[in-house]
């Protein structure tokens, strides 16, 4: 996470932009659960426009740095690891305000806030996916999933198509129809290869902000298509009346807890799916 470097509160696209330019990526052994398999000098690869990309070691005997630091990310107040001098230059330099690069200190085990102290759980929300799951610093729950439809019917009403990384999906569903996921409670995810299936609570619908009308590719800052959105997927259009963090949001995708521990790759298949009624969607109080 990159917090402001007085404050330590956390620093986003929402106010700045630049944010959408920085590339990262990871040694695959850590996208596919084989941390022992990683090499010894692992490393966060970052990447930008014009200047040289940088590497900053996972390991943080090679770091040197990892050093607390007291950091703010919405409701959540804590300690985060910092990652150093080098990497807090070169973000400084690339976006024009003085900044840190944190690493999360929580621990990936089950465990409770008081064994874990710095542990960041999702919002208490009427769901009952919600309770007690880990947050680390995303904004608001660990999945966000959406579907092609979804994406053809907002560009069906939108002057310019928008491409689906407006949106910064997890995952993304080839499915046709419109908004397949509104309905969607539960699902299920897995592979051709035998990989175990992972269940999926799909929680809470995603109110949008401001980062939709930032344009990934350049960071230029438009109204679209969260103005698009306002008119067709707000809470009143879809009279989705029945819990008051609804009101005056507009809606594009769903925020999914994962049920069970596992991998799910792009090509897998979705399937076993627990159905919702939109009528529930309406009942203001249940």
């Amino acid at each position: 996470m990159v917090v402001d470097d007085k404050t330590g509160k956390f620093v986003s696209q929402r106010n700045v932009p630049r944010l959408a330019l920085v590339e990262t990526m990871l040694p695959r052994e850590l996208l596919t659960g084989q941390w022992g398999a990683a090499p010894p000098d692992a490393a966060l690869h970052l990447t930008v426009p014009d200047q040289a990309s940088l590497e900053i070691p996972l390991d943080a005997n090679l770091l040197n740095a990892s050093e607390p630091r007291d950091c703010t990310c919405w409701d959540w107040k804590g300690i985060a690891l910092d990652q150093g001098d080098e990497a807090a230059e070169w973000l400084t330099s690339f976006l024009g305000r003085s900044v840190r690069l944190v690493q999360y200190a929580g621990t990936p085990d089950e465990s409770s806030p008081s064994e874990d102290p710095q542990r960041r759980l999702v919002p208490q929300v009427n769901s009952p996916f919600a309770a007690g799951t880990e947050l680390a610093f995303a904004d608001f729950f660990p999945i966000l999933l959406t579907s092609e439809g979804g994406l053809a019917a907002l560009n069906a009403q939108l002057d310019e198509p928008v491409p689906m990384n407006r949106f910064r999906p997890n995952v993304v569903v080839d499915d046709p129809a419109p908004f397949p996921e509104d309905t969607w409670e539960a699902f299920s995810i897995a592979g051709s290869d035998g990989r175990p299936a992972l269940r999926f609570g799909s929680a809470w619908p995603c109110a949008r902000c401001k980062v939709t009308t930032t344009n990934q590719t350049t960071a230029e800052v438009g109204k679209e298509p969260l103005k698009k959105l306002y008119q067709v997927r707000s809470e009143k259009a879809l009279k989705w009346t029945r819990e008051k963090e609804w009101r005056g949001g507009a809606f594009f995708g769903w925020l999914c807890v994962p049920l069970n521990n596992g991998i799910i790759a792009v090509g897998d298949k979705l399937d076993s799916i627990t159905h919702r009624s939109l009528a529930a969607m309406t009942a203001f109080g249940t």
